[in-house]
């Protein structure tokens, strides 16, 4: 005797699965990746070029046409691994927090950049390009839409064959 399939004909009650997932590119994280990849790449070549032997006061040096100090080549360094970790955080608010104070460091160096401390100084250009940069950040952090998908899957168990053999 060969065993046989079974449809079970008893009424199934549905059951629901939900799952959420997150698009994990998104514009913010492209933006805030790309901006702190490029920070810490400025501040890496200034800070090769400058050394720490004489840190913060050393001279200042040229790098990409920004003229920096060794302490803003550390700072870019760090604004811009505040970045990277801002690229995967969903809730954007680190990015948020890091564009803004790139954008009022870019302001108060192109409003005070003759009164600044000799370890501060930069040259407009780089205070042009901390403005657009922390801009940039900030306002795709928040006007970027970020692209949450929901699925929900209903699965009817009466589709189940039971082998009774």
């Amino acid at each position: 005797m060969s065993p046989r399939t079974v449809v079970d004909d008893r009424p199934a009650a549905e059951s629901e699965q939900v799952t959420a997932s997150e698009s994990f590119l998104d514009l913010s994280r492209i933006v805030s990746l790309l901006g702190g990849l490029f920070l810490i790449l400025l501040g890496a070549l200034v800070l090769i070029d400058t050394g720490l032997h004489d840190f913060p006061s050393a001279p200042t040096t040229e790098v990409f046409g920004f003229t920096q100090t060794p302490l803003l080549g550390a700072l870019d360094v760090g604004a811009g691994l505040l970045l990277l970790i801002g690229a995967v955080d969903p809730s954007r608010a680190l990015s948020i927090l890091t564009g803004a104070l790139i954008l009022m460091g870019g302001v108060i160096l192109l409003a005070a950049n003759d009164k600044l401390d000799q370890s501060l100084q930069a040259n407009d250009a780089y205070g042009w390009m901390a403005v657009a940069l922390g801009g940039v950040v900030l306002l795709v952090a928040l006007l970027a839409p970020s692209h949450h998908r929901r699925r929900v899957t209903y699965r009817d168990d009466s589709d189940t064959l039971t082998a009774v053999g």
